[in-house]
């Protein structure tokens, strides 16, 4: 889909007909789609919770591609991956959308740690519902303890000084909050 630069919309694939539906798919074969570029599966999990109402409204043939090309993630520069993973945290349904991350095998591959604390994810994430927390706030409780945090994401995504002391800070203290 695309405008002209006099309004029109050219939509050669029914992409408006899906976005007033609330659906998010991929143009023709999702598994060819994600072979091309393997950021497309983040892409998607970042669109689903931009513009769909209830989550769990996936198409089974799109997660297959995703769970079968997960792996292709891991060549992906980390710098990309964050980009995505922070939109990802901040739109909606990231509880569920994280899940599906960790039963469709896409974790591993972006840096997210294998032996996560989905337990605290989950308090978290229903804490901070109707808030605009940063995304370390998030992630950060998929971790248990800080040299975990640090070996994962200083090692796969690139992220920030800050951000790595921000989430640093919080797994750190988190149990004195208690």
């Amino acid at each position: 889909m695309f405008l002209g630069f006099d309004g029109t919309l050219f939509d050669y694939f029914n992409g408006y007909e899906d976005l007033k539906n609330k659906k998010v798919r991929f143009v023709g074969q999702a598994k060819q789609r994600i072979q091309e570029d393997y950021l497309r599966i983040l892409r998607y999990f970042r669109f689903y919770g931009k513009i769909v109402d209830k989550p769990g409204d996936h198409d089974p043939e799109t997660l297959e591609a995703i769970a079968e090309n997960a792996k292709g993630l891991a060549g992906i520069s980390g710098e990309r991956i964050w980009v995505e993973l922070k939109k990802i945290l901040t739109g909606n349904h990231v509880n569920h959308l994280i899940h599906l991350m960790y039963d469709l095998d896409v974790a591993p591959y972006i840096g997210l740690p294998a032996n996560a604390s989905l337990e605290e994810f989950n308090k978290v994430s229903k804490n901070v519902e109707g808030f605009s927390p940063k995304p370390m706030t998030l992630l950060t409780s998929l971790f248990r303890v800080t040299g975990m945090m640090s070996q994962n994401l200083d090692l796969r995504l690139k992220i920030s000084k800050e951000e790595k002391d921000l989430g640093l800070f919080i797994v750190h203290n988190r149990n004195d909050l208690i």
